[in-house]
């Protein structure tokens, strides 16, 4: 099983293969495949990447589809591509990642486990004193080079085109997915905010209101399809049921449509309810707000 490594935005090359004897190999296996089952059997159950969403310990995040755009899949299947790195090139400061993985077989994906990287892992021996096993035992070499320890677990797994994951933040350090959960751009608010089910008081700026979490509601939002798949009044009707309060402006019964609110309060409270935030519970009646959009089995 060959180990690579994936570098940071200053290296040319995206990824690289350490080379490795035979007996690292095998330990290298080892040890990636152990910290595999581990993953495996202690996150059991998998739940579709939610940005509100806060795990259970069981549980682990994937993404369906997603884009392996550092290619550590054709690094797997054609490992010979690969270039060897050259430590006395390239720092071990370079690094950010380290993955190994199992070639695809007819049916079966090619699976990649991965490792994040950091400074921590970098073990400076140039000021460690070392036996001279060559020479007189008694005498002892300062040693010139430096060295990487593995991680005790795995970062993330990669299935064909479907990744498992625990800490979004971990991941980060790996992959670019700020487009899964990241926060609308200027732009992006002033085209959410002239959609046709929206009315703008007089003066209404989007980005003077906007903060952190407004534009992470925005982006969810655009990412769910709520206002293309639902009218006005379909929206009207949610929210008097759920409580919610929401003016609308009908003075065109043929085209209603939702007043933006000018506080952020108010904003935020609109964008929670088109995010679906709120829920009735059927048994007390009592309506919640929900963290989580991952659908109940």
């Amino acid at each position: 099983m060959e180990l690579f490594l994936i570098t940071d935005g200053s290296v040319a090359a995206n990824i690289l293969k350490i080379s490795a004897d035979t007996d690292t190999q095998t330990a290298i296996h080892t040890l990636f495949i152990e910290q595999n089952d581990d993953f495996e059997a202690t996150f059991t159950d998998e739940v579709e990447f939610c940005g509100g969403y806060t795990t259970n310990e069981n549980e682990c995040f994937c993404i369906n589809g997603f884009d392996d755009t550092l290619g550590v899949i054709d690094a797997i299947n054609r490992p010979s591509a690969i270039p060897e790195w050259d430590p006395e090139t390239i720092s071990v400061y370079n690094i950010r990642a380290l993955f190994v993985g199992i070639p695809g077989r007819g049916e079966s994906a090619t699976k990649v486990l991965l490792q994040s990287f950091d400074k921590r892992q970098i073990i400076d021996n140039t000021r460690t004193l070392f036996q001279n096993i060559t020479r007189d035992k008694k005498t002892f070499s300062l040693a010139k080079s430096e060295g990487l320890s593995l991680d005790v677990k795995l970062t993330a797994i990669l299935l064909g085109d479907k990744l498992f994951f625990k800490n979004f933040n971990n991941l980060r350090r790996i992959f670019n997915v700020d487009s899964y959960f990241r926060e609308a751009t200027k732009e992006e608010l002033v085209i959410f905010s002239k959609h046709s089910h929206f009315k703008l008081n007089d003066g209404f700026d989007f980005d003077v209101i906007a903060d952190s979490v407004i534009r992470k509601k925005v982006t969810l939002i655009n990412k769910s399809c709520i206002l293309q798949n639902k009218s006005v009044n379909e929206l009207s009707n949610a929210a008097q049921q759920l409580g919610v309060d929401i003016e609308v402006d009908s003075s065109d019964i043929n085209n209603p449509k939702i007043v933006m609110p000018m506080l952020r309060k108010d904003v935020k409270r609109l964008l929670a309810f088109l995010d679906e935030d709120y829920f009735i519970s059927q048994i007390t009646h009592t309506k919640f707000r929900s963290n989580s959009k991952v659908i109940a089995k």
